[in-house]
């Protein structure tokens, strides 16, 4: 059978996921680091953060569609995404430097810059975001195929993501004279180790993605389609999966409030945000989840596998919260269970969303990845956007001071159950507009064997 087909070499299947990697880098670095180096120099408020933040993700998630709409117009001898990935290299490493730069305001004037510069970030990110993501839908037309290639791609994107908590701390100890920052609550990082931190994490970020275009190619066949915002809004309309899933992402927006909070729950935890490394746990409980999700998708099918994490995230959640942080190696396990929960909520999005691609192909004759992956992005910008909002906040309810001496018991309890609870509380939510998805199983394979009949015909 056709779709049985393997059509990726080794060397698409890696440099695919280190180049996802080496952008997610950039993505990490800022989400655990930025509100605490503008706290502790530029005397950033957490409350205003994150209202600037929530502001910045929902008017930068506009650029995601716009982004989405030119790569469905486009048709170029690189293909309809490369490009775009392209234009991303150059802005993005030189605005990641600009987040971490000390500038001479304070007040309206700071916070405008910040507002600015952040939001051209965000522009630049998703330039090479969304047709990073979409690439999974036309590396290869075999959706088990592309499934095992997202558990591999999306494992890495998971630990890039992570990364800068082992990064950071690691090059402040290479920088000469840097911080013991593994140890010493009271030594946090310095300007200077911000400001090379953040530039040898976003080159080396940047070169890893360029692999990406370099080593890939795109196989499922397109044809530029003509479409307005408008007429993208009836592809929302019109594909019903994609809806489903969309819904499902706003509704677990919390699930994500890790990312923002991680250098601020280290400190209270462990007594100093270079320790934040220890929460690497969870990180092997995702990677040992992701990489079980070919064989979880091929026996409960891609709708029940993405509720069972979802479930089983919730209660792994709670399980972690009332077992605390006195017993150590309790609290470990527990979180590498919680990391489970995370392979759903990071990684079956990418593949229910290729899925739902197919579908609209099957249904009307249009191959609209740009479209789609946009709408996936911009779900996934407002989700973390609410994500570190909520996050800043309890960082303001639990009274956190990131230059205190010592946490009440407040502080610690407040921070520890955002950090751990809150993301199984979201998941239960996000599971309802899933029970309504039906592209699974038969019914997928169906169209899959269809599209090859198609595709075949016209070849």
């Amino acid at each position: 059978m056709e779709t049985a087909k393997k059509y990726l070499s080794r060397a698409e299947i890696l440099s695919y996921s280190v180049g996802l990697l080496g952008l997610q880098l950039l993505v990490g670095i800022l989400n655990s680091y930025h509100a605490e180096f503008l706290v502790g120099n530029m005397g950033a408020d957490f409350a205003v953060l994150g209202v600037i933040t929530l502001c910045v993700k929902l008017l930068s998630s506009v650029f995601d569609l716009v982004i989405g709409n030119r790569i469905d117009r486009r048709q170029s001898k690189m293909g309809k995404l490369k490009p775009f990935m392209l234009y991303a290299l150059a802005p993005c490493v030189v605005l990641t430097i600009l987040l971490f730069l000390r500038v001479p305001l304070r007040g309206a004037l700071f916070y405008s810059y910040l507002f600015v510069v952040f939001l051209l970030w965000n522009v630049a990110i998703a330039l090479g975001d969304v047709p990073s993501q979409a690439f999974s839908s036309v590396l290869t037309p075999n959706p088990t195929e592309r499934t095992a290639l997202l558990s591999v791609a999306n494992t890495l994107k998971g630990l890039g993501l992570a990364a800068s908590g082992v990064l950071v701390p690691a090059l402040c100890l290479l920088i000469p004279g840097g911080s013991n920052i593994f140890s010493e609550q009271d030594a946090p990082i310095s300007y200077r180790e911000y400001i090379l931190s953040a530039a040898i994490i976003s080159v080396a970020g940047m070169a890893l993605f360029s692999l990406m275009i370099g080593y890939n190619k795109e196989r499922v066949p397109y044809s530029a389609e003509k479409l307005s915002f408008r007429d993208m809004a009836f592809v929302f309309r019109d594909n019903r999966p994609l809806k489903l899933i969309t819904f499902s992402g706003l509704l677990g927006s919390g699930r994500m409030i890790q990312t923002g909070i991680s250098v601020q729950t280290s400190n209270v935890v462990f007594g100093s945000q270079g320790l934040q490394f220890l929460f690497t746990f969870i990180g092997i409980g995702q990677l040992a989840a992701t990489l079980l999700l070919p064989f979880l998708c091929k026996k409960l099918g891609e709708k029940w596998c993405y509720i069972s994490l979802c479930i089983f995230g919730f209660f792994s959640s709670l399980l972690t919260f009332f077992v605390g942080t006195e017993n150590r190696v309790l609290m470990f396990s527990c979180m590498f269970l919680l990391g489970f929960q995370f392979a759903g909520a990071l990684v079956m999005p990418a593949i229910l969303v290729a899925d739902s691609v197919d579908y609209y192909e099957y249904k009307t004759g249009k191959r609209i990845e740009g479209s789609a992956f946009a709408i996936m992005t911009l779900t996934t910008k407002v989700t973390l956007a609410l994500s570190t909002a909520l996050g800043l906040l309890m960082l303001r309810v639990a009274g956190y001071d990131p230059g205190a001496a010592a946490f009440s018991d407040f502080t610690r309890s407040t921070v520890y159950f955002a950090y751990v609870a809150f993301p199984g509380i979201f998941n239960l939510l996000s599971i309802l507009p899933m029970l309504r998805y039906d592209l699974y199983g038969k019914k997928k394979q169906e169209i899959v064997e269809e599209l090859h009949r198609r595709r075949g015909e016209n070849s």
